[in-house]
């Protein structure tokens, strides 16, 4: 496996999980309320 492939994997997973949790973050609210 290349090292940038690695790279990229890493960050495209790093952007999932900031979405998930502002997701989460301001849904919360909307579905709770």
């Amino acid at each position: 496996m290349p090292a940038w492939f690695k790279e990229v994997w890493f960050q495209v997973l790093l952007w999932g999980v900031s979405i998930n949790v502002l997701f989460v973050i301001f849904a919360w609210p909307l579905v709770h309320c």
